[in-house]
């Protein structure tokens, strides 16, 4: 059964995905939809990261990972929301800081 899920971004902005199984990782990357007016310039030879996004959903939580573009899921370097939903309403979100994306189900959420 397909359903739509919401994720906020870091931004502050929502995303809305179909999820076509009960259980599933989405990778978005930045990119498409809507872009505003261009930006200051940055400073000569920078340039800003790129992050890598991944969702995941298990019980009443709905987790949301970043980290650098190329980082892999079972490095310390991923930042990781975890939505709480109860109810069918949005409850809490807490954050873990520096942690295994693959082990997102065990962390400690502040």
């Amino acid at each position: 059964m397909k359903r739509l899920v919401t994720i906020e971004t870091r931004t502050g902005a929502y995303v809305v995905i179909e999820q076509a199984e009960a259980r599933s990782v989405v990778t978005v990357r930045p990119g498409g939809g809507a872009t505003g007016a261009a930006g200051p310039p940055g400073a000569p030879g920078t340039s800003a990261p790129v992050y890598e996004r991944r969702y995941d959903e298990s019980g009443n939580y709905q987790y949301a990972g970043t980290a650098v573009e190329g980082s892999a899921e079972g490095a310390a370097v991923w930042t990781i929301r975890r939505l709480e939903y109860a109810s069918g309403a949005y409850v809490s979100t807490t954050q873990a800081v520096d942690v295994t994306w693959t082990g997102r189900y065990g962390h400690t959420y502040a």
